[in-house]
């Protein structure tokens, strides 16, 4: 791996230019990756538990079905793969909203920040498997619980 050549001022920078071409909220974007990297915005951070990479921890399953193996790191690429991503997620959870006629997990009448941030988190299926435990008391995946408490650490459990 090699280290980034973008400081912090160029990498928001091209954050707040992909959410600008992709019409996602720039400040939503801006915290996405600023949760992924643990605040720092650093295009090298790497999750060697998860395998997860770059400014918006990409695991390698997801990065090879956005195109990103090989390109972790690269700024604009995860970048650009995040903003690709976000769009499926929310094409997603919008399509199974409507057909289910399940909440939002925000409540919020259309997907906002927290509900798109889980469904990048959880991926698509995960973020449904939440909708269906508070439905129903079950999620619908058995992974679920796992992912979830896997992201959350023991300085979060303290608090």
């Amino acid at each position: 791996m090699m280290a980034s050549t973008h400081d912090r001022k160029e990498v928001l920078d091209i954050i707040e230019k992909q959410a600008g071409r992709s019409g996602i909220p720039r400040e939503d974007f801006l915290r996405f990756a600023y949760i992924e990297t643990g605040g720092t915005f650093n295009p090298d951070a790497n999750n060697t538990k998860s395998g997860a990479k770059g400014l918006f921890q990409f695991v390698p399953t997801t990065a090879k079905e956005f195109g990103l193996t090989g390109h972790e790191f690269d700024p604009v690429a995860n970048t650009r793969a995040a903003a690709d991503l976000y769009e499926r997620n929310r094409d997603q959870i919008v399509n199974r909203s409507e057909k289910t006629g399940r909440p939002f997990l925000s409540g919020a009448a259309e997907p906002n920040g927290m509900d798109m941030y889980l469904a990048h988190q959880q991926g698509g299926g995960g973020y449904a498997s939440i909708q269906s435990a508070i439905a129903t008391g079950e999620f619908s995946r058995d992974d679920t619980r796992k992912n979830l408490v896997n992201n959350i650490s023991s300085r979060d459990f303290e608090r």
